[in-house]
């Protein structure tokens, strides 16, 4: 409970500021019943009431809020109006407008303040809204309502209300009461008047409205409505009335004018020589508008009414005379048009209203404006398209989306099956603070039931109840059915607390219900199947082979027995796998009800739901200092065979890097084998190659389609996965470069390794199930180094270890022995965005090499700013006019995104380019499209100095965040603002090697016992091998293909470090994976090529260890590091242990039955080349200890000795400090004590290093202490 200072005098004032202070609306409460008890004298005002109706409001506790309104009621202190008002608002966004009804006829009146117009219109607006007509009318005719405070606004509602509720004789009479109430009627009263008497047929009636309306017009001054006019005159045609509504339009553009010059003698328009009714409406209108009254609100009202009838000729006739008489059109023009075209399923019609005519005529969209086009592709079936309109209104100036959008949205993806999109936009309403209604909470949850997750589901079931709100019977069924009727949820700590932090109220209903429904639990519908990876114990497995004695398979024999248990309920598990080398198990398409089964059957581990994961040269082996026929890349160095998996996209066979005209014969123990497919040959570079597509099949809607991606083949038509195998094992190529850039010969880090390539990926989409039958594939196939540059989708960085099935996996890889790198991830500079974290694989994030490819960009006021490109075409673009669009009018143009830019705007300028989330590619592909001359693309401030070289099909160059600022202030303040760009080709000699900006960043929170990730490498502008059938910049109408492109990320830096690990394999071939990985840790370098520590370049500050790990690596360093931190596989399962995992959640990386011992829970640290230090905080002179074992891989005789920086505020303390070493191959260990100095911190970080130095040896590990990253775990 919060804890506040009272003064000795309170006012209300302080009480009203406590209040809003509060984050939880029950402290809230607590503060304002203290005040009272606390100063009997005190009394609550108007600000207080209204601070704690605001708190109880958002989100809305009725059975909190109508108490207060009571005592607000009873309190003789006066309470304004608008703090009922606002109440009754919340409740009904909470569907409360009973209780609304309730505040305003029987809590108003007991308080000392009148009802005033502001709640009545409130109220009459909610029934309004809901269709309650008779309850609105009954309000306004009520006594207590006192109708006449409304003045004309009030009149109008209960008109319109009587209208609607086709009683014409009540909206006489209370038109006919305007005088006695003081006030005259509007625009609005005539037009919802005259629509009502015309619908109900009382023509007569409604001509004599018309002539007072005129007659007002001539002596009172109110406004004409064409719209008034026009539904007149064609109710009386439909009726046969012709000579009538001849007369009557002749009075109307004689008297019913307020322009004198408009009055000139004219000859009345003939209705009666029409063919029929349509002709008549022709006539009317173009007598109404062409001598009619000219005004923009006749012209807004007749267009509009035009377009409701979905005349869609006749509006654009009137549209173009409006703008011919100097008239701007509307926006509220525009969204009829919008609306009737959606109504007519002409969605893209629609949009092209939005996107293109709006901002033609100046027209800045409205929230309404997009609400129209996403309800309309909700209706179609679009939904995922329509998100991108929600996107886009977020980020317009100006224009918020609205609690209708998200409404709009949910139901979209409800209808449309798609929950967890659903789920996802119903959490971006929720951050908004707009409180959905019962039915769109009902949707989410019955959906999330569906689809087997029952944890979201209770939830949004949670939040749902906290705000007051009642879910369905319907939603308590499937939530019933789903958790007690068949037992399809593994238990998961996290569920059954949210299920004990229900009320005990529902928890019983719960109960109740399910003992209702007992009977009925098997007439359920089926669930939808979904992939799933089963994990299984690997000696249960080995028993059940043995019984089997080879005449069935153990997987046919538990699907079997599923299938027969389920007695044909739900069809057959489709197998989609089978896993035996890096993990035992299988993945195959189940029912909730077929993976319940599962889980009761002996030597089940677990099961893991299939998820999509995402794809994350000539001058780098010089750059890390390989040199041929010396050093590492001696010729006795490459001659022996390491076999290198590429888990990626495929491999092009044909390219000149992949020749083997200089490798020896296959080896002999290679096991694995080249798919036989039309047109693919491996040969004695490329060994192996399978490609693995059924988990991706078996995705709704993603099939891998014949005609798209020729054949189901290894072959690579993306190009990545070319790129990445030629950076780690290419063969030496004497000239490659791309359009120039870069030209000189190319090499792999390992020319002479062999290559398997795995294919996962289709069209940039990967799926875990297709990735973990292609590592068990290859640990069987005898890969020595597997090389993964894929990782999760969106913001999902890191998970923990027993849920991350790459993770568990790659586990299963080393224990076989074979060494594993993964890409860190380009979802920097943010932190601790790390992915492939598992302490057993070699995280790579990535790095600047010392060449780059610069323009330079000159202004008109003769500033120059360095960038970077790899356009080809010209030099120099001359001096361009600049565009831009700083203020986003026009949907996303700011960033360029697609349909943004205008011709008439950009056409033969260069345009300024935002950089965004989306892509380049996108961004360039919309300039093309708008006939801009070129692009510069400016870096946001997080992505600092980063500058990407991409092959350009129109000039751009990407600028950093200090240029980009000077290049926006130098628009805004320039009239003619001006700029050219010379392209400056290829430069070597920049300082190098910094971390890039868009580099994954630690520390890890799935394992912050170890520093993540492990070393940096050449990441950013990387030229290497690349498929002839892909063009390089990824741009639809790019018809240039390359034998070698360059490109960007963690992707490029995985391989070089695969390649360089298969290096020290050819040299120490009984050195574990660990050692190898240690090797490479130890002796990276924090110092760049002109000695300088290396820089972070989203900050331009000194570099971390959480974004560069141990540091860059030097592979001819690694070649001989002197000593080497060696782990054995069940140190791994150690370490889950000290780190509170449980014995079943070790179990599922293990692959079999785990029991954590009580010397497993003791943290001695892991024998990890670097230190990670936990402190609580807060703890005076806080104390860690770990201990390390060295092994010596140098010479026989030598004496180590310790050399410690350490971390500020941090003692660190080395026993003992020298180590003697006798013979190579033995094992020493030390301890290392940490000392928080003083009461230590709560928050931060401190970094330090611990070498072992001897002779020509250093031995490095970097030490990073975090004080409370405990309590973000």
């Amino acid at each position: 409970m919060t804890t506040v200072r009272w003064p000795r005098v309170l006012s209300p004032h302080y009480v009203a500021m406590l209040i809003r202070q509060q984050k939880n609306p029950l402290n809230a409460l607590h503060l304002f019943n203290s005040a009272s008890l606390r100063h009997p004298s005190y009394r609550h005002n108007s600000a207080v009431y209204s601070a704690m109706v605001d708190a109880l409001s958002s989100p809305l506790r009725p059975h909190l809020l109508l108490p207060l309104l009571h005592q607000m009621s009873l309190d003789s202190s006066p309470a304004g109006d608008p703090v009922f008002s606002r109440a009754i608002l919340a409740l009904d966004r909470a569907d409360h407008h009973l209780d609304a009804l309730f505040v305003f006829r029987r809590l108003i009146p007991l308080s000392n303040c009148p009802s005033s117009p502001l709640c009545l219109l409130s109220l009459l607006r909610i029934l309004l809204s809901r269709g309650l007509l008779r309850s609105a009318l009954h309000l306004l005719l009520s006594p207590g309502s006192d109708t006449s405070r409304l003045g004309t606004q009030g009149i109008n509602l209960l008109i319109d209300v009587a209208c609607r509720l086709r009683r014409p004789d009540l909206a006489l009479h209370a038109f006919a009461a305007i005088r006695e109430l003081c006030c005259y009627p509007d625009r609005d009263t005539y037009r919802i008047l005259m629509k009502g008497l015309c619908d109900a047929g009382l023509l007569d009636d409604a001509v004599h409205l018309l002539y007072s309306m005129l007659w007002r017009i001539s002596r009172k001054g109110c406004d004409a409505d064409v719209v008034v006019y026009r539904t007149l005159l064609e109710s009386l045609c439909a009726a046969g009335r012709i000579e009538l509504a001849e007369e009557i339009l002749g009075k109307v553009l004689k008297k019913g004018l307020r322009s004198p010059r408009a009055r000139q003698a004219f000859q009345r328009p003939v209705l009666s020589v029409a063919g029929n009714l349509e002709e008549m409406k022709r006539i009317i209108d173009e007598a109404l508008v062409v001598r009619g009254v000219r005004s923009l609100a006749s012209y807004n009202a007749m267009i509009t009414d035009l377009y409701a009838e979905s005349e869609f000729a006749h509006a654009g006739k009137m549209l173009d005379e409006m703008r011919q008489k100097g008239f701007k059109p509307l926006v509220s023009m525009y969204e009829a048009k919008i609306a009737a075209l959606c109504r007519e399923g002409r969605i893209d019609d629609g949009i092209r209203v939005l996107e293109v005519e709006m901002v033609a005529n100046g027209c800045v969209p409205t929230a309404r404006s997009y609400n129209l086009v996403m309800e309309g592709l909700c209706v179609k079936g679009e939904s995922t398209r329509a998100m991108i309109y929600l996107d886009r209104m977020d980020r317009q100036l100006g224009c918020v989306a609205q609690k209708e959008s998200y409404e709009i949205l949910v139901d979209g993806f409800c209808s449309e099956g798609l929950f967890l999109d659903a789920a996802n936009v119903l959490e971006k309403m929720h951050r908004r603070k707009y409180w959905p209604e019962c039915k769109i909470f009902d949707s989410v949850i019955q959906g999330l039931c569906s689809i087997g997750r029952i944890y979201e589901a209770l939830l949004w079931l949670e939040e749902m109840l906290g705000q007051g709100k009642m879910p369905e019977a319907s939603v308590w069924s499937s939530l019933v059915y789903v958790l007690f009727g068949m037992p399809t949820i593994e238990k998961d700590p996290y569920m059954d607390v949210l299920l004990q932090d229900l009320t005990m109220h529902w928890v019983f209903l719960v109960l109740f219900l399910s003992c209702i429904m007992t009977e009925a639990g098997d007439s359920n519908p089926n669930l939808a199947a979904r992939t799933y990876i089963i994990h299984m114990d690997a000696a249960k497995i080995s028993a059940l082979e043995r019984s089997l004695s080879g005449t069935r398979k153990w997987h046919e024999v538990i699907l079997d027995a599923i299938q027969q248990r389920e007695n044909g309920i739900d069809e057959a598990p489709e197998l989609l796998y089978v896993y035996n080398a890096a993990l035992t198990g299988f993945a195959a398409k189940l029912t909730p009800r077929q993976l319940a089964s599962i889980k009761e059957l002996d030597g089940f581990i677990s099961a893991h739901a299939d998820t999509l994961l995402s794809l994350h040269t000539t001058h780098t082996p010089e750059f890390l200092g390989l040199k041929p026929g010396t050093g590492i890349w001696s010729s006795r160095n490459l001659t022996y065979d390491v076999i290198i998996g590429m888990i990626d996209t495929g491999i092009w066979p044909e390219h000149i890097s992949f020749n083997d005209s200089e490798m020896a014969p296959v080896p002999s123990r290679w096991k694995g084998a080249c798919e036989a497919v039309p047109q693919f040959h491996c040969n004695k570079k490329i060994i192996g190659a399978r490609a693995f597509w059924k988990g991706f099949d078996a995705i709704e809607g993603l099939q891998v389609d014949a005609s798209l991606d020729k054949i189901k083949s290894p072959r690579d038509w993306y190009g990545h996965g070319t790129h990445t195998a030629s950076i780690a094992a290419g063969s030496f190529v004497s000239v490659a470069n791309l359009f120039g850039y870069a030209n000189g010969s190319a090499s792999g880090m390992h020319r002479t390794a062999r290559i398997a390539a795995y294919k996962v990926c289709w069209f940039r989409i990967c799926t875990e199930s297709d990735m973990t039958a292609a590592i068990d594939q290859a640990v069987a196939d005898g890969v020595d180094v597997l090389s993964i540059s894929l990782g999760l989708v969106g913001d999902r960085f890191s998970s923990p270890f027993d849920h991350d099935i790459v993770a568990i996996a790659t586990f299963g890889a080393i224990q076989k022995g074979v060494f594993v790198s993964c890409s860190a991830g380009n979802s920097g500079p943010m932190e601790s965005s790390i992915g492939n974290d598992a302490p057993w694989i070699m995280t790579v994030a990535a790095s600047y090499i010392d060449r780059s490819f610069p323009t330079l960009v000159k202004l008109g006021d003769d500033r120059s700013f360095i960038g970077a490109s790899l356009y080809a075409r010209i030099n120099q673009t001359g001096e361009l006019p600049i565009a831009y669009d700083p203020y986003d009018i026009g949907n996303g143009s700011r960033y360029c995104l697609s349909d943004s830019l205008s011709p008439w705007l950009v056409e033969g300028k260069l345009v300024l380019c935002d950089a965004d989330d989306h892509g380049t590619v996108e961004k360039e592909e919309e300039v093309k499209r708008a006939r801009g001359a070129g692009m510069l693309l400016l870096n946001r401030d997080e992505q600092g100095e980063e500058l990407f070289a991409d092959a350009h099909v129109i000039p751009v160059s990407t600028l950093g965040a200090t240029a980009a600022t000077a290049i926006r202030g130098y628009y805004r303040s320039t009239i003619h603002p001006t700029a050219s760009i010379t392209f400056l080709g290829t430069a070597y000699g920049d300082n190098a090697p910094e971390v890039t900006a868009f580099s994954s960043r630690g520390p890890s929170l799935a394992g912050p016992g170890v520093i993540k990730p492990d070393v940096i490498a050449p990441g950013i502008n990387i030229l290497a091998a690349w498929s002839p059938y892909s063009n390089p910049s990824f741009i639809k109408g790019d018809d240039r293909r390359v034998a070698f492109n360059i490109l960007s990320g963690t992707s490029m830096s995985c391989p070089h470090v695969s390649g360089l690990a298969a290096l020290l394999k050819s040299m120490h071939q009984n050195w574990s994976p660990a050692a190898i990985k240690s090797a490479l840790m130890t002796t990276a370098t924090t110092r760049d090529n002109w000695n300088f520590s290396i820089v972070d370049i989203s900050t331009e500050m000194l570099a971390t260890p959480f974004a560069f790990g141990s540091g860059h690596v030097d592979p001819e360093r690694a070649a001989n590091p002197g000593l080497v931190y060696d782990i054995k596989p069940d140190d791994y399962l150690h370490f889950l242990c000290a780190m509170n995992y449980t014995s079943s959640r070790v179990s599922v990386v293990a692959r079999k039955k785990y029991s954590c011992t009580r010397s497993d829970g003791v943290d001695r640290g892991l024998n990890y080349p670097s230190f990670s230090v936990l402190f609580h905080g807060g703890i005076q002179n806080e104390t860690a200890v770990q201990w390390r074992v060295v092994t010596n891989v140098g010479p026989g005789r030598c004496v180590y000795e310790a050399k410690v920086r350490e971390p500020e505020g941090v003692v660190v303390r080395v026993g003992p400090r020298v180590l003697r070493f006798s013979e190579m191959g033995e094992d020493l260990g030390y301890s290392v004590t940490f000392i928080g100095l003083g009461p230590g911190r709560t928050m931060g970080y401190s970094f330090g290093e611990l070498v072992w130095v001897c002779g020509e040896f250093s031995v490095r590990s970097p030490i990073a202490v975090s004080w409370g990253l405990y309590a973000a775990i």
